[in-house]
């Protein structure tokens, strides 16, 4: 009985020692794996608020510094800032800035950790027979996700026109029926033009994209042509609202349109120029989308196509809206076409409005990730 317990407390105590080892390596990866995410969440959000390269890498070391890995110091490795992006397979994956495939778009931060002068995430475990060594290396990738939209409405004289998809027909005012050449110098009537159209659909647009986690700023350009009558003056384009996070001012800005006569004709390339070149001048984090709404043909200025195909490879994607018969279909869905993004036609108000929250929908939405 004596050698048979003998052997039995043996066994035991190398059972409970291998048992004590386990957790202990399992506690240290845990920390580990906690060390890395952390700095790589802190890094992206910093580079996403400030756009600051050195703070983005500042702030991910500080936030390393403030754990240990087996009782030791954790410092990382190496951080790289480069876009996390899905392959034409389905597979995710991590491009660095160095990268001849990198899209131009610094959306995620790469952490390998520890750092080998520091020991972190290396150590030596006494067991029953002998000390035993042990390594550990982890990575992590944090993507932000940021957006920069740039809304650009036409704003030429057809958008006063009613809801009746008719060509110069306009609604009538609280005095009856008025001469097409009043009505075409009057402000858009509140509720039954097509700018009212815009407005609500604008309002379903930013409703939809409020309730998205991302970071989304939206800016708009409106277009019609250069004229001049009395009075009455159009410029071919005007960037109306910078990038901006508060949706809201969308609707007050299209307001501040409609409350004053909307004439001209259409140069579709003017206002579709002016959003590549908003945003193309905005946050290096940010995807960058350019949605292109009409309601006729263009009349003057260049070619839109072409516009959208440059913006594309500068990694704009534009999505294009048709609304009524009177609108230039093919060339539409060509410049979304060219543009890699989403065309949808409109034909009445609820389509309209439908057109919108599909284009919202359409804009990507990433989470973050830990990766080992």
């Amino acid at each position: 009985m004596m050698i048979f317990i003998a052997f039995t407390m043996t066994a035991i105590v190398a059972v409970t020692a291998l048992a004590i080892n386990t957790c202990y390596l399992e506690l240290a990866r845990t920390e580990l794996r906690l060390a890395v995410d952390a700095c790589a969440k802190a890094g992206i959000v910093e580079l996403g608020e400030t756009q600051n390269d050195a703070r983005a890498t500042a702030r991910a070391r500080a936030i390393g510094a403030m754990n240990s890995i087996a009782g030791k110091p954790f410092a990382m490795l190496d951080i790289l800032k480069g876009t996390y992006t899905k392959n034409a397979d389905g597979v995710h994956e991590f491009i660095p800035f160095n990268d001849r495939r990198f899209n131009g778009t610094v959306n995620a931060l790469y952490v390998t950790g520890p750092d080998a002068a520091t020991g972190a995430g290396k150590g030596t475990r006494t067991t029953l027979m002998s000390n035993v060594k042990f390594g550990m290396f982890m990575t992590s990738c944090a993507i932000r996700a940021d957006h920069d939209v740039s809304l650009v409405l036409d704003r030429s004289g057809s958008m006063a026109w009613d809801l009746s998809n008719v060509a110069y027909s306009y609604p009538n005012d609280s005095n009856g029926p008025r001469s097409r050449l009043q009505a075409y110098f009057s402000p858009p009537h509140a509720s039954d033009s097509r700018w009212a159209a815009v407005r609500s659909s604008v309002d379903t647009f930013k409703r939809v994209l409020t309730r998205t986690p991302d970071n989304i700023r939206v800016g708009m350009v409106s277009y019609s042509s250069n004229f001049t009558f009395g009075a009455c003056v159009s410029t071919e384009v005007n960037t109306d609202l910078g990038l901006s996070g508060n949706l809201n001012q969308l609707l007050t800005k299209i307001d501040s349109i409609g409350s004053k006569p909307i004439i001209g004709d259409t140069n579709i390339a003017a206002g579709l120029q002016a959003a590549i070149d908003q945003v193309s001048q905005g946050r290096v984090t940010a995807t960058k989308t350019v949605i292109l709404f009409s309601d006729g043909r263009k009349t003057e200025g260049g070619d839109p196509v072409e516009l959208a195909r440059l913006g594309r490879q500068m990694n704009i994607v534009t999505h294009a809206i048709a609304f009524s018969s009177q609108a230039d279909q093919a060339l539409m869905r060509d410049i979304a076409t060219a543009g890699g993004g989403k065309y949808v036609f409109a034909n009445s108000v609820s389509e309209l409005d439908d057109a919108f929250r599909k284009i919202a929908e359409c804009i990507p939405s990433m989470l973050i990730h830990g990766l080992e």
